[in-house]
């Protein structure tokens, strides 16, 4: 679902889709280093961590972290 869009931004909720660029991120040494590790080491975990992450949130709140 898109909550924002413009001619230059997008800003929408995760969806399962985006498991590759969540396990780069999540694995980038400077997010280890100021955010921490999340401990996310494959492609099935990166889906784990955005079902029980982002897109829970979405369900039970009606928010959560927003790609951008």
């Amino acid at each position: 679902m898109e909550v924002c869009k413009s001619q230059r931004l997008t800003i929408r909720q995760f969806k399962h889709d985006d498991a590759e660029f969540v396990l780069t991120l999540l694995n980038e040494q400077t997010f280890i280093e100021n955010i921490g590790d999340k401990n996310v080491l494959d492609i099935n975990g990166a889906v784990e961590y955005l079902s029980n992450g982002p897109m829970a949130s979405y369900e039970k709140y009606g928010f959560g972290l927003y790609l951008v």
